[in-house]
């Protein structure tokens, strides 16, 4: 049994699963198969498909022309989810209208759903300058709800099923990725790894120590947050350094399923600035990244 509280009380994790109908979905249509094969008896999540019909601005379309196109899209988007294996975990395939960011954000709330799964650009080992994909990014940034960004080539039969990796930087803000991480472990019946990775030079500012001085870490905070938020019997790690490339080396060397973490919500001059720590890993991992908004603007599932 993974570690936290039992799962016989949990309800249903809801999912919204992004269909594309160009190859880039397909990652994300294998990993809403996956964890539907993969949950845990007392699991009992749903997925709906919705692939979004792009409306052209200022352009006039009939309702009953409309209407047509979106049959076609969603014939099209099932018999994609059938080619995948999939049909069987879907409880609902449908093609909807609008702007895709706004559509799929529409839908998480008409579906009232735990998280949304998309795919990204790029592949798995590089091959494109472009990582994640307009409609990535910006889910990325408004975060309806939890958000699983998938490489276009990934396929979790092919991989052990190894632990879910959260990483945290111990903030109130992190409580939220922790918890839906545990979830998965939960529903997937796998071991729950916390990552901490202290930022040197960020560490270094607030002891006045030079860029290169020994970083202090105080191992009781990780416990602290642990203990505060529920977590308690995960497997803990601390690695200080950048966060994405450790959590990336981690995720790695765990063979980690899936990758968990909180959200900043850096605001658009904020990015100018820095880059969003989610986004980036998203971008460049191997695997599924669920990147979670904090607790106060979504719906931790159970």
């Amino acid at each position: 049994m993974p570690p936290g509280r039992g799962t016989d009380s949990l309800g249903p994790v809801r999912w919204i699963v992004g269909l594309d109908l160009r190859p880039r979905s397909q990652g994300a249509i294998k990993t809403a198969r996956w964890l539907h094969e993969h949950r845990s008896e007392q699991a009992r999540n749903r997925f709906y498909g919705v692939h979004v019909v792009p409306q052209v601005p200022r352009v006039s379309v009939r309702d009953d022309e409309m209407d047509e196109l979106c049959e076609r899209a969603r014939a099209s988007a099932q018999a994609t989810v059938d080619r995948a294996g999939a049909a069987a975990a879907f409880d609902r395939i449908e093609a909807v209208p609008g702007v895709p960011v706004q559509a799929l954000g529409a839908a998480s709330s008409f579906y009232d759903v735990d998280g949304l799964i998309i795919g990204r650009h790029g592949p798995r080992d590089g091959g494109t300058v472009v990582r994640l994909g307009t409609v990535a990014r910006q889910l990325l940034r408004q975060l309806p709800a939890a958000t699983m960004v998938v490489p276009p080539d990934h396929d979790p039969e092919a991989h052990p099923q190894g632990p879910v990796l959260v990483a945290t930087d111990l903030a109130p803000d992190a409580a939220a990725a922790g918890r839906f991480g545990l979830r998965l472990a939960q529903d997937l019946g796998v071991d729950l790894v916390l990552l901490h990775v202290p930022e040197t030079g960020q560490l270094a500012a607030q002891l006045g120590a030079a860029p290169h001085s020994p970083i202090i870490h105080d191992p009781e905070a990780f416990e602290n947050w642990v203990e505060t938020y529920g977590l308690g019997g995960a497997r803990t790690e601390t690695s200080p350094g950048d966060p994405v490339e450790q959590t990336l080396k981690l995720a790695q060397a765990h063979d980690a399923s899936v990758i968990v973490c909180g959200s900043r919500r850096l605001s658009l001059s904020d990015r100018v600035f820095q880059a969003s720590t989610g986004s980036t890993l998203a971008a460049y991992a191997k695997r599924p990244v669920v990147v979670v908004p904090p607790e106060s603007m979504v719906r931790v599932p159970g």
